[in-house]
């Protein structure tokens, strides 16, 4: 990435080769950047309520899913309930180089990890609605992989508590909800709403 620090362009865009979600989202997230300059990341979300998912993945995998960003959730305080999901906006320059150099988790949890990292700097973080397909093509041991992914959780923990990134949104090592600003208060609630209006929905249908 170090060639968009000068310049060459304002984003990077950060997506899976499998093509789970398909390279047309990057006008929506485009759009999204458009209406909110001010945000470093804008990151698809399969758990957006306004994400259509095509193809489910088996049943194992979705649980593992699950329950790592639950884990993760738990551990660090991230708010978002998808973060794994490969297709990531990044604004460039400064802000980006200094979250580059604070990565070191190379598996499952890197984007978790550049989330956190992002928002103990104080940086905005958005979910977008995407559409996605589950591609069959990676292989998930549902044990070892899933051991992996909680030692990372907790790799990203401890490192942020010993020698992360300082503001007033971490507190020993952990993201605090109560210091974000209003505008991803919003966004956050807006999506637990429009998820509740839709489950009501469903259910008197």
């Amino acid at each position: 990435m170090e060639t968009y620090f000068d310049g060459f362009a304002d984003a990077v865009l950060v997506a899976d080769a499998d093509e789970a979600t398909p390279w047309k989202e990057l006008w929506g997230l485009s759009a999204a950047r458009a209406r909110f300059p001010q945000a470093f990341l804008i990151f698809g979300s399969r758990r957006h309520p306004e994400s259509q998912i095509l193809t489910r993945q088996v049943w194992w995998r979705e649980k593992m899913g699950r329950i790592f960003n639950q884990l993760l959730r738990l551990v660090t305080g991230v708010p978002f309930k998808d973060t794994q999901c490969g297709f990531k906006l990044f604004a460039t320059g400064e802000d980006l180089r200094a979250i580059l150099q604070l990565w070191t988790v190379n598996r499952f949890a890197w984007d978790a990890e550049v989330v956190l990292n992002a928002l103990g700097l104080g940086l905005e973080c958005i979910e977008h609605p995407v559409e996605w397909h589950h591609v069959d093509e990676s292989r998930v041991h549902p044990v070892k992989d899933g051991l992996q992914m909680a030692q990372e959780i907790l790799k990203i923990r401890l490192k942020q508590s010993i020698r992360g990134p300082r503001s007033e949104r971490l507190k020993n090592g952990r993201f605090d909800p109560t210091s974000m600003t209003d505008r991803v208060k919003t966004q956050i609630i807006s999506s637990k709403i429009a998820l509740t209006e839709k489950n009501r929905t469903s259910q008197n249908s």
